[in-house]
C-alpha cells in the first residue's frame, strides 16, 4: 500500500534528525514510527494528531487554490485560442485584400491602357478629320478663286472704263466717284 501524507515543515525536520539518528532514511523511520504507534496502540483508540485539523485545514486550500489555477489555466487556454482564431482571421483578411489590391491594380493599368488606346484613336480620327477638311478647304478656296477670278477681272475693266469716262467727262472729282458708284 502506498500512503501520500502532507506534514508541516518543522514535522518533517523532526522526522529527518531522527531517522539520521537512528541511522534509517525517513521513509524506514516513519513505517517504524507507525508500526511501534500501531503495536503500542491495539488496544487504545486511535487518536487524531493536534495538527491532523491544521494540516487538513492547509491541504483544503491548497486544494482551492489548484482548482482556481485549473479555471485560471482553462480561461487563459480559451484566450489563447480566441486570439489565435483573431490571428488567423486577420491573416485571412490581409489575403484577401492583398488580392483585392492586385485585382484593382490589374483593372487600373488595364483601363489606363484601354484609355491611351482610345486617345490615339480618337487623335488618329481628328488628325484624319483635320485633313479632311483642309483638304475641303483647299477644293473650295481653288473653286471659289476660280469662279471670283474671272468676275474681277471683269469688273476690274469695268471700273477702269468708268474711271477714264469719268476723267474724260471732267464732271465729277475722283474723290466724288466712289459717292455715287453702287
Amino acid at each position: 500500500m502506498r500512503v501520500t501524507i502532507a506534514i508541516d515543515d518543522e514535522t518533517a525536520f523532526r522526522i529527518t534528525k531522527a531517522a539520521e539518528g537512528e541511522g534509517l532514511t525517513k521513509e524506514e523511520w516513519m513505517i517504524a514510527a507507525c508500526t511501534k504507534a500501531l503495536d503500542a496502540g491495539e488496544n487504545t483508540p486511535a487518536k487524531i494528531p493536534e495538527d491532523y485539523n491544521k494540516l487538513h485545514s492547509s491541504i483544503k486550500e491548497k486544494d482551492n487554490e489548484i482548482l482556481s489555477l485549473r479555471k485560471e489555466i482553462n480561461h487563459q487556454i480559451e484566450l489563447k485560442e480566441t486570439y489565435s482564431r483573431f490571428l488567423e482571421e486577420k491573416v485571412q483578411r490581409i489575403d484577401d485584400l492583398k488580392e483585392e489590391i492586385a485585382r484593382i491594380e490589374s483593372m487600373s493599368m488595364t483601363m489606363t491602357d484601354q484609355i491611351l488606346l482610345d486617345r490615339d484613336e480618337r487623335i488618329k480620327d481628328l488628325n484624319k478629320m483635320i485633313e479632311h477638311l483642309q483638304a475641303q478647304a483647299a477644293a473650295h478656296s481653288v473653286a471659289l478663286q476660280s469662279a471670283i477670278k474671272p468676275a474681277l477681272e471683269g469688273k476690274v475693266r469695268k471700273d477702269d472704263m468708268e474711271e477714264i469716262r469719268e476723267t474724260e467727262d471732267g464732271n465729277k472729282p475722283k474723290r466724288m466717284r466712289w459717292f455715287f458708284r453702287k
